[in-house]
């Protein structure tokens, strides 16, 4: 039972004297079963104070003591929504923040930090999420300006520090991958290309798209490369130092790209989650990918009339004319092969030969299959010394 009005004895001031200043009240008031009041009257008499330390301890602590005894709910950012992922925009952050953010854990803080044009692009997915406090910088005018999103939150924090995020640019993020279910992980790589990708399209004579992801010089691509190994795509992973350090890139081209475009912005149309203009390139891929296919099928079809024509015996100098072709590409179409080519007067030989048998005349021959009296005889001389006369 706690008293006020008993009377102090020198063991308690003694007490008071050596525990005090180190330890703090609430823990003087339990030992010595006095009330706060009364404890606080005695120190102020006696000339005791806590240390600096301590103080700076005992708020720790009850801070630490009040954030476990609150509800998740009660924060403006609720964990639960990380601890049990069900909701896309949740999936897609974590993707983005691997890219771009940092934790503070000394302060329990999250921040994440991007050109404020595209903050304004993904703002409605931040808000789904909680609430977060915004400010804004321009660090020269060289530079964009740049916005924070910042929370404190000591279990989302812990939450992120528990699934590496303190160590992204030396490990794989397979633990958070892990918690994230297969029908949202595409969410995670969007927000994953947002943060660190580019999409590149060359439109002109070569056409051509890839997708790139950069992060450091000792990246771990592993998460990527499984991924990609599960989707059947090709691709390359370049690693180049620095004086800064330097980087890694991994690169899908082409076929490959467009592949891994599809896989990330399945459903986008729908839920508008992600940049817009890196959505936009990726839609630019999907135009070259079927001009480029629609250049491959009409090549395909004048590469066949040419090998149909050739075959026929028509020759290389008539096919161009008659096809109007480059002489490069006729040339490049027949020489890698060989053609079995019919030769018109091998046919015209042997139908002069069958109207021979038939006792057909000559001139109605030579009129008939339009050749040279001279050719009409000297198929007949080959015929003769062949022993077939």
């Amino acid at each position: 039972m706690m008293v006020n009005n008993k009377i102090w004895t020198q063991e308690e001031i003694d007490f008071l004297k050596e525990n005090y200043p180190t330890k703090g009240g609430e823990y003087c008031t339990e030992k010595l079963s006095r009330t706060k009041s009364a404890l606080s009257k005695k120190v102020r008499r006696i000339g005791i104070k806590v240390n600096k330390e301590t103080i700076s301890e005992l708020n720790r602590a009850g801070q630490k003591k009040f954030q476990d005894n609150r509800p998740n709910s009660d924060f403006k950012v609720n964990v639960e929504q990380f601890l049990d992922i069900k909701k896309p925009e949740v999936a897609y952050f974590l993707g983005y923040f691997w890219a771009d953010g940092y934790l503070l854990t000394s302060r329990n803080e999250l921040r994440f930090e991007i050109a404020t044009e595209d903050m304004d692009m993904i703002k409605n997915v931040m808000d789904s999420l909680g609430e977060w406090n915004y400010n804004y910088r321009q660090r020269d005018v060289k530079y964009k300006k740049s916005t924070s999103a910042v929370t404190s939150n000591a279990r989302l924090t812990n939450f992120m520090f528990d699934n590496d995020y303190h160590l992204k640019s030396k490990v794989s993020a397979d633990k958070i991958l892990s918690k994230i279910p297969d029908n949202l992980k595409h969410y995670f790589f969007r927000g994953l290309v947002d943060g660190d990708g580019c999409i590149r399209v060359r439109d002109g004579k070569i056409i051509g798209y890839e997708i790139t992801i950069t992060s450091t010089i000792n990246y771990d691509w592993g998460f990527v490369e499984e991924l990609f190994t599960k989707l059947n795509l090709n691709y390359k992973i370049y690693r180049k130092k620095h004086n800064d350090g330097g980087k890694s890139v991994i690169i899908v081209y082409s076929e490959n790209a467009k592949t891994f475009g599809d896989y990330i912005y399945k459903g986008y149309e729908n839920d508008k989650i992600g940049l817009p203009r890196k959505y936009e390139k990726y839609l630019k891929c999907l135009e070259l990918n079927k001009r480029k296919h629609d250049r491959l099928n009409y090549n395909e079809r004048r590469k066949q009339e040419v090998l149909k024509l050739y075959k026929e015996g028509m020759e290389i100098p008539d096919i161009i004319r008659y096809l109007s072709i480059p002489k490069t590409n006729v040339r490049r179409w027949i020489n890698p092969i060989k053609i079995e080519k019919i030769n018109p007067y091998v046919l015209k030989k042997e139908e002069m030969f069958k109207m021979v048998d038939e006792g057909i005349k000559r001139k109605e021959i030579i009129d008939g299959l339009c050749i040279g009296e001279t050719t009409y005889n000297r198929w007949l001389r080959e015929r003769k010394n062949a022993g077939n006369v």
